[in-house]
């Protein structure tokens, strides 16, 4: 409850939590990784919105939180930027946690790839962001063409009885690595 309140209170009026980031930040980072995948998303959107009004606040945060060996804490702070890049006219404060997202899509965790793309495909819709893209173009495109196609080994056969279900544990990946394609494509690359 507390989370979601605090969440509340981000959106309608960030700025008055001015003097409480450094009390907040180790909050959040502590619940990052947190057993229920709601608590994490409360803090993911929680800190991207943050991100918006606080980004020097913030930054040695979430820097902390990239360098941990936790993949939970990694996810999390990697979905923030979802929450934090559509509107915003502040690239310069992205910039230096561009190339973890990047190198983040190799990860063997299937969270942290998925919410890896996710917050990419949201820097890369957002124009504003061109001058510190520009030069990744390239490369986002060859990292997230490796994860468009269907992984067997991402398939769990479930048994129902006298059926079998496959699960397909990549779709979740290959649908956030086309939407990004799809962004680059459409922003990027000029077909004139």
């Amino acid at each position: 409850m507390f989370l979601s309140t605090v969440r509340e209170i981000i959106v309608i009026n960030p700025k008055c939590l001015t003097q409480y980031i450094q009390n907040l930040m180790p909050l959040y980072l502590a619940q990052s990784n947190h057993a229920e995948e709601y608590i994490r998303n409360i803090v993911a959107e929680s800190i991207g919105k943050l991100f918006i009004t606080h980004p020097q606040e913030l930054t040695p945060f979430i820097s902390t939180a990239f360098s941990s060996n936790d993949v939970n804490t990694v996810a999390t702070y990697a979905k923030s930027f979802k929450y934090s890049a559509h509107n915003n006219e502040q690239p310069q404060f992205f910039a230096q946690f561009i190339m973890n997202l990047i190198q983040l899509i190799g990860n063997s965790d299937l969270s942290v790839k998925r919410y890896s793309l996710e917050s990419l495909s949201m820097i890369f819709y957002n124009i504003q962001f061109r001058p510190i893209l520009e030069d990744k173009v390239q490369q986002v495109i060859e990292i997230t063409l490796r994860e468009t196609p269907v992984k067997q080994e991402l398939i769990t056969a479930v048994d129902l009885g006298p059926f079998k279900y496959n699960v397909d544990n990549g779709a979740p990946i290959r649908k956030a690595a086309f939407v990004l394609l799809e962004n680059v494509t459409e922003k990027y690359i000029n077909f004139d």
